[in-house]
């Protein structure tokens, strides 16, 4: 949690794996959220090791929790620089 708080405070330079490390702890947090979409991959990826690129407009209930949790980002690292520039 360090790094990815270090991330979002300093900008980050991986804005995408931290968006993505970040998604991650917030469904940890979220076992409902986190059930639902585990059983949504292993639905599109009907027992493969990996979805393939195609299938990946099947995964609607993750695509929204990545752009949810990207807006969340977004704003967390826009409020922080605009604090910082306005000291």
């Amino acid at each position: 949690m360090k790094g990815v708080l270090m991330d979002i405070f300093v900008a980050g330079t991986d804005t995408s794996s931290a968006t993505l490390v970040w998604a991650m702890a917030e469904l940890i947090k979220n076992p409902d959220s986190m059930k639902k979409a585990q059983e949504e991959v292993r639905k599109v990826a009907k027992g493969k090791q990996m979805v393939e690129e195609e299938e990946l407009g099947s995964l609607r209930y993750l695509k929204s929790v990545a752009t949810s949790e990207r807006d969340i980002e977004t704003t967390s690292t826009s409020t922080i620089t605009n604090t910082q520039r306005d000291s």
